[in-house]
Order: structure tokens, then sequence, then C-alpha cells
């Protein structure tokens, strides 16, 4: 049955993976100097900001397989990585310092499974359907069968959680276009992580600075099952702060779009009917929650998340979206948080208020009068 979803946001797959066989001589190394091998036997060593190379990737890839996200994994150590790496630091009653050093090597690697393996590429790899490019016009993508990956390669991202950079220098050479060749790929399959008690949403302005724009899917202990970073609003759409609760869990979801919700729109006047797919404007996956038009949901574009704003909703990469979608389920409480004076819980008679549903009511009336009138934004 077809799923429609009028919501307030604007923008916000597995086959044919083998590991390497046993006694295989390991890949050739890369021109960036990455190897299976490399990358693999990175064990212990030290990796702090500003830090790239092997262990950095096996770090990112160790984390996600432990389901503490960074988003999209680039071998490179970010402020993503830097925060993803904080929480597992704490999860696991660490010295939080960002750094993976002795103690945080020594639990990672008890997961012994290789960080990348090899993937040959399958004639339904190659197969699409892809776009050839994706429009930004809201009316001309609703003329389109569907949002899907625009390559192959852009599907592979999706699939091992990686970047189209971090997959080329692995695989110098390789066009990603034909059946046949075998890639060195991130190793991020892992099982569920169970099912969370509570989601958290932490906006913008936190004093815990890895919980900076982050979602936490917890156990009815408190236990950390799942987190990632995310994009949770901005100054025109703030964080909804509050005690929500999930109401509908909808995979390959279409998107109504109406620019009458939108403070500054792209397209304005305009209504439109979005197809499913991952580079639609809310992803493979929609998780609607109890303030209206909002919700927690995937995106199109992975290296952006944690990077910018939304806005109000909450999104994630594709792959982080439908983890959490597993974790969930209609009724699970979600608490959206941030400090009190963030643009979400600013009014000063709603102060007391912060972490209730009434805490940005008064501020998105306002902001939806100023929108009518287009008088400033109080």
């Amino acid at each position: 049955m077809e799923h429609h979803i009028k919501v307030f946001l604007l923008l916000s797959l597995f086959s044919g993976t083998n590991l390497a066989r046993a006694g295989r001589a390991p890949a050739a190394p890369t021109t960036s100097g990455f190897s299976a091998a490399s990358i693999n036997l990175a064990t212990t060593t030290s990796v702090g900001p500003g830090a790239s190379g092997p262990a950095v990737l096996r770090l990112e890839i160790l984390l996600d397989r432990a389901h503490f996200s960074c988003g999209q994994i680039d071998g490179r150590y970010g402020q993503n990585l830097k925060n993803a790496l904080e929480a597992y630091q704490l999860a696991n009653q660490l010295t939080v310092d960002g750094v993976a050093g002795p103690a945080v090597w020594q639990l990672l690697n008890q997961d012994s499974a290789d960080a990348v393996i090899e993937h040959t590429i399958s004639a339904a790899d190659v197969a699409g359907p892809f776009n050839s490019t994706t429009p930004t016009d809201m009316v001309a993508r609703s003329k389109l069968k569907g949002m899907y990956y625009e390559s192959a390669l852009q599907a592979f991202t999706g699939k091992y959680h990686a970047s189209e950079a971090l997959l080329r220098s692995l695989n110098p050479g390789q066009t990603f276009d034909s059946a046949g060749p075998e890639i060195l790929v991130p190793n991020v399959e892992t099982p569920n992580s169970g099912r969370a008690a509570s989601v958290l949403v932490t906006g913008l302005k936190t004093r815990e600075r890895y919980r900076t724009a982050s979602v936490e899917a917890l156990d009815s202990n408190g236990k950390v099952l799942f987190y990632t970073t995310a994009n949770v609003g901005g100054t025109h759409d703030p964080l909804p702060v509050g005690k929500w609760k999930v109401t509908e869990i909808q995979h390959n979801p279409w998107y109504y779009y109406n620019s009458d919700l939108f403070w500054a729109p792209e397209n304005p006047n305009t209504k439109a009917k979005i197809p499913p797919g991952p580079n639609g404007p809310v992803g493979l996956v929609w998780i609607g929650i109890s303030k209206q038009y909002y919700g927690l949901h995937g995106a199109s574009d992975p290296g952006l998340i944690g990077r910018t704003y939304s806005d109000g909703c909450v999104r994630m990469t594709n792959w982080d979206a439908l983890e959490l979608a597993k974790l969930v389920v209609v009724g699970t409480p979600v608490i959206m948080q941030e400090d009190a004076g963030s643009p979400g819980a600013r009014d000063e008679k709603n102060a007391g208020k912060t972490g209730s549903p009434e805490s940005t009511e008064d501020f998105r009336a306002a902001q939806s009068a100023a929108k009518r009138t287009g008088g400033p934004q109080q």
C-alpha cells in the first residue's frame, strides 16, 4: 500500500558480500596507502584529532559495528568521529578524551571480524534502476518513477556506510559499473542491538559536547544501544524540545512537499508528491512522532549529516535511520532536549518547561505568524 507523508521538513540493501577467504593473498596496496592488511592489522595505533589513514578507518568501522555511528565513514578524524568515540568511551566507563588509546582498542578488538572485506560486484548491484541525476526542483522530482541512487557506486555508499571518495581510494581504477570485479568495502553488517525503551535526541546547545546533534537509543536501564550523529534543527526551525512518542514507522515513504510549511522555500507556491527512494527528502524510512509534522528519518546527503542544520526534524544517514527503526515501535518515548536558552526552549515564560511538549509551542506559533505576515522572527 502506498504510504503518504505530509511533513514539515525538506531534506532532511545487501547482496553478495563475502568475507576474505582464508589463505588469500592480501589485496594490493591502493594509491592512498590503504590495503586490507594495513587496515585489518591496525589494532593498537593511537588515533586522535587530525589523524587519517588505516587506523582511523578501522576505528570508524568498529565503532559502527558497535552501534556508535559517526555517520559516513571516510578514513578521517573529524567532529562526527570525535563525538561517536566520546559517546562510546562514556558508555563503557572509559576516560572521555576523544582519543582511541589502549583501553579503547582493548574493547573494540573484542570484535575479531575483519574491518574491510571483499565484495564481488554482482549483476544485481549494477542493474539499477538508477537516475542519471537527481533534480533539485520538487516538481521535477515528482515526475520521476523513484528517487533512486544515481549509480552503483552511490548505492555502495549506502550499503557500506562509506563516502564515494573512500571507496575509490580503497579500489583505485575501479569503475563500479560492471559485474565481476572484487572490491574492498567496510564490514558494517552486524546483528540488531535489541529493543529501545526510549530515544534521546539532543540539539545543538548542550553542555555535554559529545551529545551535540545526536540520537541515542537507550534500554530500560539507560544503556546506550545505538548512537549516531544527526541534523537536528536550526534558528528558524528549532528542535521541538519535549517528550513525544513514536506514532508510525514507514519504510520507503512517499513525501508530500508543501512550500507553505517552509520558512524560505526554494519552490514557493508549490505542492508536489515525491516518490520513494534513497535520494528522496526523507530517505528510506520515516519515524513519525506525536508532534505534528515532525519525525526522525533518513537523508539523501550522508556527507552533510552532523555538518548542517535541518528544518526542525531529525535527519540521519539512511543506514542509521534504518537501524533506529529496528529498535523502536509505535509508542516508544522520544525525548528531545536542549539547554535552556536554545531556540527550541528560549521563550522566557517557557524556560521552566524545557523537556515538555509545551516548551516550543509559543515559539512555533510566533514563527508561523511571522511567516504569514512577513514580519521578523521573534
